[in-house]
């Protein structure tokens, strides 16, 4: 289940909460609240677009945009296939 949130960090849009508390799956807007850059980051299609995957610090990151906004979901306690497969399936709200 995707929760909002109110956590007091501007930029972030909300999160999902794994089934324990070592995974969970952030979503912002880029140039949110995070300062670190993914490294070796590698192409990826979202939501019909160009995206990138790249390994962040316990995780990845996934960078890509949806209509005339930027957007990154950091993905923790999970693998990159199992990232690439979460991003594949974000799907845009009617």
């Amino acid at each position: 289940m995707f929760r909002g949130t109110d956590y007091p960090t501007k930029g972030l849009v909300g999160y999902y909460p794994g089934s324990n508390e070592g995974v969970h799956v952030n979503f912002e807007v880029r140039g949110g609240p995070l300062p670190y850059k993914p490294e070796a980051p590698r192409p990826l299609r979202v939501l019909g677009s160009r995206g990138r995957i790249g390994v962040i610090e316990g995780g990845f990151a996934v960078e890509f945009a949806l209509e005339d906004c930027d957007f990154r979901m950091d993905s923790y306690g999970i693998d990159r296939a199992q990232t690439v497969e979460v991003a594949r399936g974000l799907r845009k709200r009617n």
